[in-house]
């Protein structure tokens, strides 16, 4: 069987087969939506360089202006001015910054699945994730007769799934043979499918957007996850006393040099002047010392915690997306209702829950 699945070569004797109109169809169109993110990725790329050095920058500028505009005699007025501008644009530097990772990882994201799909219909078995039988599975008798996992196996062909549940939910469609009633309902409803590829394509874009590069992860899960593991503050408390002592010197400098601007008397002045400007140098040394000594774990359960809540929502997004699926009285109809249509539907429930949180 592998054979057969490995290559599309006619019968001896027999021309060539040439490709079914709706194949060479799918391919203009995958091309051209990898094509597309590839070039989204270049720009993005471009963008990200100048961010970096734009925060760099502003964040160096801020800081000397802040001390300088603060604690020095003169140009004292123009400094101050400098700094406040440079912090404006540095904290707008960071936004916009997040919204390019986000927009990153959705191209990226894009770029994997259509390079995957264009696998799939040139059969390129090595540039495919090669999908395993669950454990649950791994006692079917026919898997290997029949090369249902594996390698250039049915499931690396037909499974687009990018949740746990959607990947056990085929493999047991495969494993327990169908009634004949639940064989016409998933024909009927395939059908109803076939000439809807931008509904397929923007639900499975969303999916699989929420897993990791391999399609294997089940993000939108990872948020408990995260909840059950050992808290991290408490094994890190000096990092834990830093992470209110560094913003607190902040934020008091800067009250302080603004009370001190206020004075009215120059000798007091200039004496607590250098008072806040010490305080709010203090606090941004140790808001420092904090990222670069303990930056990159903290980096990590903040994009973890980000980034599973972001994942939970796009699938929120995939419940909604169901709504446009066609009537069929069956399947379909099945999942509409359970996605947006019933009082109870999961839809509702992720509004209920986005709701509450804003």
């Amino acid at each position: 069987m592998t054979d057969r699945l490995a290559t599309d070569s006619a019968p001896i004797g027999n021309p060539a087969p040439r490709p079914l109109p709706q194949y060479e169809s799918a391919r203009v169109e995958y091309q051209a939506r990898f094509d597309a993110a590839r070039e989204q990725l270049k720009l993005l790329a471009t963008k990200h360089v100048k961010l970096v050095w734009l925060r760099t920058v502003c964040f160096v500028v801020a800081l000397a202006s802040f001390i300088l505009g603060y604690g020095g005699d003169t140009y004292r007025g123009p400094l101050q001015v400098v700094a406040w501008l440079a912090a404006i644009v540095f904290l707008y530097a960071i936004v916009r910054h997040e919204h390019l990772r986000l927009q990153t990882l959705m191209h990226k994201s894009d770029e994997r699945l259509f390079l995957r799909l264009l696998a799939r219909l040139d059969r390129k078995w090595a540039e495919l994730p090669e999908t395993k039988l669950l454990g649950e599975f791994s006692g079917l008798t026919f898997a290997d007769d029949l090369d249902v996992a594996g390698g250039a196996s049915l499931l690396t062909l037909l499974s687009l799934t990018g949740t746990a549940p959607g990947n056990q939910t085929l493999q047991s469609w495969i494993a327990n043979p169908p009634s004949w009633h639940e064989v016409k309902q998933r024909q009927a409803s395939v059908r109803l499918l076939k000439d809807q590829r931008d509904l397929r394509l923007s639900i499975i874009k969303t999916v699989i957007a929420t897993s990791d590069a391999s399609g294997a992860s089940d993000r939108q899960y990872g948020l408990p996850a995260w909840a059950r593991s050992e808290a991290w503050l408490p094994r890190h408390r000096f990092a834990h006393a830093l992470s209110y002592i560094g913003p607190a010197l902040v934020v008091g400098g800067l009250v302080a040099l603004l009370v001190a601007n206020s004075s009215g008397e120059q000798a007091a002045g200039n004496m607590a002047v250098n008072a806040a400007a010490i305080t709010l140098g203090l606090g941004f040394l140790i808001n420092i010392l904090v990222t670069i000594s303990w930056g990159s774990w903290l980096h990590d359960i903040f994009l973890q915690v980000t980034g599973e809540h972001r994942a939970v929502y796009h699938m929120g997004e995939v419940f909604q997306a169901f709504s446009q699926l066609p009537r069929d009285d069956g399947l379909l109809s099945a999942v509409r209702h359970a996605a947006v249509e019933s009082p109870t539907s999961r839809s509702a429930g992720f509004l209920a829950y986005y709701g509450s949180c804003d």
